[in-house]
């Protein structure tokens, strides 16, 4: 093997040093980069066999990411399902305020207040001021039902609302990934970018915060976007947007061909969202309709079994629409406190039907519930909701938090590490570069013995 030969050799393996030590560097710029993967740059031996000039030395091979699919995958399935109870817990936050366990304020106060009144009614069933007061108890209680009414429905609107702009950021994202599957065709050295690696990584972790996907990595460096591991979202250079249906309810998300889709979000704000919207506070918007159903119609029918002041059969106190908004369209009806019915049929003056519906307060009512205790198992069931929500949450983020660590372990840029190639890489190239120096000294050297 000549002189020159060796220098080619050891020039080359300047070069490749020279590389691996950018490739540290990268590493180490890009050590908190959301989506990046560590890259090693690997060498390949190259045949050694002086007698037939062939020098030895190393050829570049590719750089490896140490991108791992698995872990990925855990960060993106624990991300959309802390997504969804983050979103669900944040509802349910500010619906749960609406419902005092106490009985001290708002609706169950106002409902406590209309049946103390009865109670007093009926210690002077003549009184015109107990008889009034009656009235305004109930005026009370019907302005109590449709306030919490009003809020319930604003909270379900406002999450109706959100719906919209949820899957516009999936689109966003799901054409931004698009966008990445025709620049790594188009670019043959795209796909092993390290950057560019790095960005579509990233968004795919954000769209798994908003919806649960299943993303599978192609040969050529693209990907496959599925929502729920069905319904496509982005294969090869097409993007499959999907579509809010909000015209009726429940809300509806559709495919790009207009298919309902909604079964197959499971994870991700729009999954916590849809649910709010199309589950939570409509069951409890219902269950505050049956509570306001129930206690106008059982102090309607008390009453019209009863007589009024004049001996003429009891009206009606409260009215509302119909069963599906009662609370929201509860009132009192357009009657004169002498129209209220304190007595039996059989002992006019008397006050057997307003002890009656004193009684009311005590009776079992709804589901086996009184009103009161209907109204407290509603609002233990808001409470429920919420502490099962957060609960989830919390587990779901450290669970989160666990699989984003194997992930930094498996495939993160770990600076101790990143030092300990550096040193040694720098001592290789400078091993190297004395070896060029020594050959060229050689070589000169040579070269003037000859002359």
């Amino acid at each position: 093997m000549s002189l020159f030969t060796a220098v080619g050799a050891s020039a080359d393996a300047l070069e490749n040093f020279q590389r691996a030590l950018e490739t540290i560097q990268n590493n180490v710029s890009n050590a908190s980069t959301p989506g990046f993967a560590r890259q090693t740059q690997l060498f390949t031996a190259d045949p050694f066999d002086p007698e037939h000039g062939l020098a030895g030395g190393s050829s570049l091979g590719a750089r490896q990411s140490a991108r791992d699919e698995l872990a990925e995958a855990g960060v993106r399935r624990q991300a959309s399902l802390e997504g969804r109870f983050g979103q669900l817990s944040a509802t349910l936050e500010r619906v749960e305020p609406l419902f005092d366990a106490t009985g001290q304020t708002g609706l169950p106060q106002a409902l406590g207040r209309l049946f103390d009144s009865f109670s007093s009614w009926s210690i002077n069933p003549n009184d015109a001021s107990s008889r009034q007061q009656v009235l305004d108890r109930a005026v009370q209680l019907a302005r109590s039902f449709q306030g919490q009414s009003q809020a319930l429905r604003s909270a379900e609107a406002g999450e109706r609302r959100q719906i919209p702009g949820q899957v516009e950021r999936i689109n966003q994202l799901t054409g931004l990934i698009r966008d990445h599957n025709l620049h790594v065709r188009d670019n043959a050295g795209a796909g092993s970018d390290p950057g560019v690696d790095a960005q579509v990584h990233s968004q795919l972790e954000e769209l798994s915060q908003w919806a649960d996907i299943q993303a599978l990595r192609q040969n050529d460096g693209s990907f496959t976007v599925l929502l729920g591991g069905q319904t496509p979202l982005v294969i090869g250079n097409r993007q499959y947007a999907l579509q809010a249906d909000l015209s009726a309810i429940p809300a509806r998300v559709l495919d790009a061909q207009g298919a309902d889709v909604t079964a197959h979000i499971g994870g991700g704000r729009l999954a916590g969202t849809l649910q709010a919207a199309n589950v939570t506070l409509p069951r409890f918007i219902a269950d505050l309709d049956t509570l306001a159903q129930g206690v106008a119609d059982a102090v309607n029918q008390t009453l019209a079994a009863g007589i009024d002041s004049t001996g003429q059969p009891g009206t009606a106190l409260f009215t509302y629409n119909q069963p599906s908004d009662a609370a929201a369209t509860i009132a009192v009806a357009a009657i004169t406190p002498g129209q209220l019915a304190a007595a039996h049929p059989a002992s006019p003056g008397g006050n057997g039907n307003a002890l009656d519906l004193a009684a009311l307060a005590r009776s079992v009512q709804i589901n086996g519930y009184t009103f009161t205790g209907f109204y407290g198992q509603l609002s233990a069931a808001v409470g429920s909701e919420l502490a099962s929500a957060r609960d989830s949450r919390d587990s779901h983020l450290e669970l989160l938090a666990q699989a984003r660590e194997l992930r930094a372990q498996t495939q993160g840029v770990s600076l101790n590490e990143e030092a300990a190639r550096l040193i040694e890489f720098q001592r290789a190239y400078q091993a190297a570069a004395k070896m060029v120096t020594t050959l060229d000294e050689l070589t000169r050297a040579t070269i003037e013995m000859i002359r």
